[in-house]
C-alpha cells in the first residue's frame, strides 16, 4: 500500500489550479410556527393559555425534561408534566387533560419548539378551534408569564419535596 504524506497548503493549491471548489455549508433557517391568532393579551379565564419546557438534571446527572402550562390570565399552573422525554403526542395528551378539567382556552403561546409546532399538533389545536401564537425564535420576553413561572419553579429547594 503507497501512502502519500502532504500538506494542507499542497493540496489546496492542486484544488484551485483544477478549478475545483468547496460548496459552503447551507445556512440553516430555524423552524418558525405559523401563528393562527394575533398577538393578543388575556382578557379572561381560559382566553390565553401558556406552554413551555423546563430542562433539569436528577442528582445522579440524568436529564429531566418538564412541561409546564399554565392560563395567563389567573396565572394558575394548569399542569406540569415531567419525564426524561416529552413528545408531541405527549404534550397533546396534557393539553387534552387540561381541556376536561378547566376548559377550551381560546389561544395558545409557545415557543416554536419542535413539540409546539408539530404538524399533529397543529391539526389538533385546529381541530378544537384553538388559535395558536408562536413567539420571535429568541425572545422569551414575548412569552414572560411562563419565563417568570419557571424562575419560580427552579427556585424551589432541591430537597425539599412538594405535594
Amino acid at each position: 500500500m503507497l501512502v502519500w504524506t502532504t500538506s494542507r497548503k499542497f493540496v489546496q493549491a492542486v484544488r484551485r489550479s483544477e478549478g475545483l471548489e468547496v460548496k459552503p455549508p447551507k445556512k440553516r433557517s430555524p423552524r418558525q410556527g405559523v401563528s393562527t391568532g394575533p398577538p393578543t393579551k388575556a382578557t379572561g379565564r381560559n382566553h390565553v393559555w401558556s406552554w413551555d419546557f423546563v430542562h433539569d438534571r436528577t442528582d445522579n446527572g440524568g436529564p429531566l425534561k418538564m412541561m409546564t402550562l399554565i392560563d395567563e390570565y389567573t396565572r394558575k399552573c394548569l399542569d406540569i408534566r415531567v419525564a426524561r422525554q416529552l413528545t408531541s403526542t405527549d404534550v397533546l395528551s396534557v393539553l387534552s387533560e387540561a381541556i376536561e378539567e378547566e376548559g377550551t382556552p381560546s389561544y395558545i403561546r409557545s415557543d416554536n419548539g419542535s413539540e409546539f409546532i408539530a404538524h399533529q399538533g397543529q391539526q389538533w389545536l385546529s381541530d378544537k378551534n384553538i388559535k395558536a401564537i408562536y413567539i420571535d425564535p429568541a425572545s422569551p420576553w414575548q412569552n414572560g408569564f411562563i419565563e417568570s413561572f419557571h424562575n419560580r419553579l427552579r427556585d424551589v429547594p432541591r430537597n425539599v419535596v412538594t405535594t
